[in-house]
């Protein structure tokens, strides 16, 4: 970077943007510049810290304290719905209202959507409008607001989310007047990124316009308010246009005309968006619906170039592609525009945060002669707190630039590559044309992770701990800090023809800083020599010295075929997520791995995981014992393939477990499995619930621990943390971590079930019943069930409530197997202890899993002493003290 005043004040200007720098692109040209450069990063340090105090306010008034946790008191609450407690209106329209409400179970402030009474829509609108927001609940983006739930109440549909603290596009506009076309862009990257991660939902969004972008206090935009996608949606069901729903003169012709949404009329209104921003203007204008409608079939369209003749060409044709007429000629998926914008950026190495930062402003400097002025580029929230916070940064870049020698005593250094002791490497993105995924990102981070496990002194994250970012682009810092890391490898792939480019780059997760970055190309058959390249690299860089097994262990590869390899991965990426949709998803990939390559064992070992695991999550139509053959057989052929191998003999173990209830044989392949690989996080986690349902409970926790180090975000690992520590008597903490769980994923349906039954031991029937009703709806179970449960509980308590529980499974068993410990629970906490037994003998024949639970279910409390009661739990090996042991917690402290 040459080193005159003018690259010095960009990068001033790049730090008020809140834009990433590339310190490591800074070249000063004098010891004056170096000591300059030296305090920017100071500023930018104390600016970050600024900007954290104020987002962790998030929600709160200024004149609240910093980062307290927000709970109405029953003044203020003006009514509830369902569990959630509505404190404030914030607006409203034609089809409902928004308010501030508060959610006890996540124990947090919430947006709550809730559209008008319709009391002539049919009960299948209800049904699809709940499954599109059950199916929105799992988009995890950095960029779309997070859906906690959805339900229907006394006829009003209903949907809350995070409540985003921030300015919207459209006001941000009015203040700020058109932007360049650099900060255009960059917002519709992460416009972009957003709905890629909808549309593989399955899902459109169906509104995209500036009021529905947030732009939050933190620089960071997100896309909010899906209920025109929603209520388009009902109103398709009962009969009305879609075309009439949303906002006209942001909308794509074809729905107009009537037609349905799609992801291709979502790319419309983002085109619409983007010209917007940089016009103040629409490109179709007109006062009338009908004159809109009329508009469009004439063609009555102004050119962006018409409008801003100071635009680059390239921005204009990439608008221009996105508001095509057909929707054909459009771009044929949102990550295809993401590419096509990334190209103008900075073509070449469109991954460089300092290219952005400086291309930011020769952009303004173009388009408008002269440079904005400083305090202008600052958007100023209101708020005594936030006005003190612009004025120290200003004055800091101002102290920066003028006194070169002041540099703070207390600054942090930044880290160095030599420095590094923990990381994570982060699937990489796949960039190509035509937006698709293909998985070649996750396949190169994996082999990057079995190269890089082996270093010596350095802690790498497993593969199961960063597939979940395998298709949402997660902000760095808050990767960094879930997965207690030093520093995050991330990168982008493009393809091209038979050559593939990588960028990589190794960042600290405090902060962001570069610490090493490099380009790769080659040839796409030379995938392998690639991962070489960047593995010997990035050991230089971090100046590691190697043995010679260190240096074999790093030219690791998959010892099987390129497409069974990408098949396993998939597998693994779906059972992670611990549903009963995505392990069967997990099964359907692994077979495909095993028919491509029946001598790997690895995809062997993940199929014996998922159905095990499907056995507990869903035992479906007919008893589990089919699905626990079946992982016996996977896990069996695992180990005749590989007997050294890890993830079978912990597989084996599961089924030890979980199914045959051999303890000692159980325990003993769990052991072996953490001896062969101290990083196998199934090894850990089903030896934690062996040692728990034995009663070794300390040694339960420091297993679970182990998990939990090995993979900190794994919902599995996390929700089986907090059954532990409730099975351990610690309550407080059983609550305190599945709280957590949920904030990894609060669809998470095993970790309300776990929730549910903690409070039922503290005697917090409400909360029981409120968890039961949460996992009741992320489980697919009819709109009207859950309601009824709590109709149920209202008029009559726990008995009416456990009453309706066993009708429901009742009816169930009918057409579906029902395990029978779950029947014997309902009858026990009825009083009906003949029944109980009876069904818990029928259990203990059948093999149920869910009878290894019963010892601490508080519904068994009154058979504790009963002898028949005893003797079951002695067949199946619980020792004596454990299952006369009450259920109820003690949160005394650890002793």
């Amino acid at each position: 970077m040459p080193g005159d005043s003018d690259d010095i004040l960009r990068i001033a200007e790049a730090i008020a943007d809140e834009t990433p720098v590339d310190w490591g692109s800074c070249e000063p040209a004098s010891p004056e510049d170096r000591l300059r450069l030296e305090n920017l990063k100071v500023v930018e340090s104390v600016a970050a810290a600024y900007r954290s105090l104020h987002a962790s306010g998030s929600g709160q008034d200024d004149s609240s304290p910093s980062g307290a946790r927000y709970k109405p008191g029953p003044e203020q609450v003006l009514f509830e719905w369902g569990h959630l407690k509505v404190v404030e209106k914030l607006g409203g329209g034609s089809t409902g209202e928004v308010f501030r409400a508060y959610d006890p179970i996540l124990d947090r402030e919430v947006a709550l959507k809730l559209w008008r009474s319709d009391p002539a829509a049919p009960a299948a609108a209800r049904r699809h409008f709940l499954q599109e927001a059950r199916r929105l609940a799992r988009v995890r983006h950095p960029n779309v607001v997070v859906v906690h739930g959805a339900d229907v109440r006394d006829g009003r549909v209903g949907l809350w989310t995070d409540l985003v603290a921030g300015t919207t596009l459209e006001q941000w506009l009015a203040q700020e007047g058109p932007l360049s076309a650099e900060e255009a862009a960059l917002i519709g990257l992460d416009l972009c990124r957003a709905l890629a991660a909808v549309h593989a939902a399955g899902l459109v969004h169906g509104d995209v316009k500036a009021a529905n972008v947030m732009r939050e206090r933190g620089g960071r935009n997100v896309l909010m308010d899906f209920g025109a996608g929603v209520d388009r949606a009902r109103k398709d069901r009962h009969g009305t246009a879609a075309g009439t729903v949303g906002t006209p003169i942001a909308m794509a012709p074809e729905l107009l005309r009537g037609e349905p949404p799609s992801p291709a009329s979502d790319i419309y209104s983002l085109g619409v968006l983007l010209y917007r921003l940089v016009s103040g203007r629409y490109p179709v204008e007109a006062n009338t619906l009908a004159e809109l409608q009329e508009r469009h079939r004439q063609g009555a369209f102004s050119a962006l170039r018409d409008v801003r003749p100071d635009l680059p060409a390239d921005v204009a044709a990439v608008v221009g592609r996105a508001l095509a007429p057909a929707s054909g000629d459009r771009y044929p998926s949102a990550g295809a525009m993401e590419h096509a914008l990334l190209s103008w950026l900075a073509p070449g190495h469109a991954d460089s945060a300092g290219a952005r930062a400086g291309a930011a402003t020769r952009d303004r400097r173009s388009e408008t002669g002269a440079r904005r002025p400083l305090a202008r580029r600052l958007a100023v929230p209101r708020g005594w707190r936030v006005a003190a916070v612009v004025a120290v940064l200003a004055a800091a870049i101002a102290i920066a630039l003028a006194l070169p020698g002041i540099r703070g005593r207390h600054a942090r250094p930044a880290l160095q590559p030599a420095q590094v002791r923990s990381l994570a490497v982060l699937p990489f993105q796949a960039l190509d044309r035509e937006g698709r995924n293909d998985y070649l990102g996750l396949g190169v981070a994996d082999a990057l992770i079995n190269r890089l496990s082996h270093l010596p002194g350095i802690v790498v994250r497993p593969s199961s701990a960063v597939l979940r970012y395998a298709e949402a682009r997660p902000d760095l810092e808050d990767v960094g800090r879930a997965l207690g890391v030093e520093a995050l490898l991330d990168g982008r792939i493009q393809r091209s023809g038979d050559r593939v480019r990588v960028t990589a780059q190794l960042v600290s997760t405090e902060g962001g800083a570069p610490i090493w970055a490099a380009t790769f190309d080659r040839k796409a058959a030379n995938i392998f020599e690639l991962e070489d390249s960047i593995s010997e690299q990035l050991v230089r860089a971090l100046r590691l010295q190697l043995t010679e097994a260190e240096r074999v262990n790093l030219a690791w590869r998959p010892a099987t075929k390129a497409d069974a390899y990408q098949a396993y991965l998939k597998g693994r990426y779906f059972w992670n997520k611990w549903t009963p949709a995505s392990v069967r998803k997990s099964i359907e990939y692994l077979e495909q791995a095993v028919a491509s390559d029946p001598s790997f064992a690895l995809a062997y070992a993940g199929l014996a995981d998922s159905y095990t695991v499907l056995a507990g999550l869903e035992p479906g139509p007919a008893a589990p014992i089919q699905a626990y053959a079946r992982a016996q057989a996977a896990a069996m052929r695992a180990l005749e393939l590989d007997g050294n191998l890890a993830d079978a003999h912990a597989a084996l173990g599961a089924v030890r477990l979980h199914h045959d209830w051999e303890w000692a044989a159980a325990e003993a392949e769990f052991v072996r499995a953490a001896e062969l690989n101290a990083g196998c996080l199934t090894a850990h986690l089903w030896y934690a619930e062996l040692l728990s349902q034995l009663g070794r409970h300390d040694e339960a926790v420091l297993e679970i621990g182990r998990a939990l180090q090995t993979d900190p975000v794994s919902l599995a690992a996390n929700a089986v943390a907090g059954s532990i520590y409730l099975e351990a008597g610690r309550g407080g903490e059983a609550i305190q971590q599945l709280a957590r769980t949920l904030e990894i994923e609060p669809a998470f349906h095993l970790a309300y079930t776990f929730l549910a039954s903690a409070y039922e031991r503290q005697g917090n029937y409400e909360a029981t019943v409120a968890n039961w009703q949460n996992a009741i709806v992320l489980g697919g179970a009819p709109e009207d069930d859950a309601p009824a449960l709590g109709r149920a509980y209202k008029a009559g308590g726990m008995p009416a409530a456990w009453r309706w529980r066993l009708d429901r499974m009742r009816a169930s068993a009918a057409h579906a197997y029902v395990p029978p410990a779950l029947l014997a629970r309902a009858h026990a906490a009825l009083g009906d202890t003949r029944a109980a037994l009876a069904w818990l003998d029928k259990a203990a024949a059948a093999h149920d899993e869910f009878l290894l639970r019963v010892k601490g279910e508080p519904a068994f409390d009154g058979l504790r002493a009963n002898r028949r009661f005893i003797a079951m739990l002695h067949g199946i090996g619980v020792p004596a003290e454990i299952s006369e042991t009450p259920s109820r917690l003690s949160d005394a402290p650890r002793p």
